[in-house]
């Protein structure tokens, strides 16, 4: 019998080793701008996904407990808060402001555009969110560093907020 001996090869060939840099240079690439929001976290952003949760939150909630949920926006001082409907006294209310969500400095709220009924500009705002699951239509406008605006759009029937990096006069 004859027993050719084998070629011991235990490496990568350069072409092999500029392909796997190649494909990953390319992948950097396109996971770098998704990941710099997590690298270096911005104020907006921060306030943009404490809305889009607490107004799911409370549509969830206003229908499993049948009850009326509010998300107070406070525009001249910068806070945001939630009550329901079994809030009615004044001290209650005192203590939900207190335990409120303040906004970084760097952020400040715009207005509030209820569609059909205007903007408020100032002052306190109340959106519901009822039993059946509805909201009330709104536009939160939202100013963070860089001159940056956004709106998060709060529609009656659908359970997602929408936002987009631009002001938004009304609903698309």
């Amino acid at each position: 019998m004859f027993f050719r001996k084998a070629k011991n090869n235990k490496g990568f060939t350069l072409i092999e080793l500029i392909v796997v840099v190649i494909i990953m240079s390319v992948m950097l690439v396109f996971a770098t701008p998704r990941l710099s929001g997590f690298i270096f976290p911005d104020d907006t952003n921060e306030i943009i996904r404490w809305l889009v949760v607490k107004a799911r939150l409370l549509r969830n909630n206003a229908v499993q407990h049948q009850k009326h949920y509010y998300l107070n926006i406070d525009i001249d001082n910068s806070r945001l808060w939630v009550t329901d409907e079994s809030v009615d006294t004044e001290e209650a209310l005192k203590k939900a402001y207190e335990n409120s969500y303040p906004l970084p400095e760097s952020v400040r709220l715009l207005d509030v555009e209820f569609p059909g009924r205007g903007k408020v500009l100032q002052g306190t705002v109340e959106i519901s969110f009822n039993k059946q699951g509805y909201a009330d239509p709104a536009i939160i406008h939202i100013g963070g560093p860089d001159d940056r605006k956004v709106s998060l759009m709060i529609e009656a029937f659908l359970p997602s907020v929408k936002w987009v990096e631009e002001y938004v006069e009304a609903f698309r």
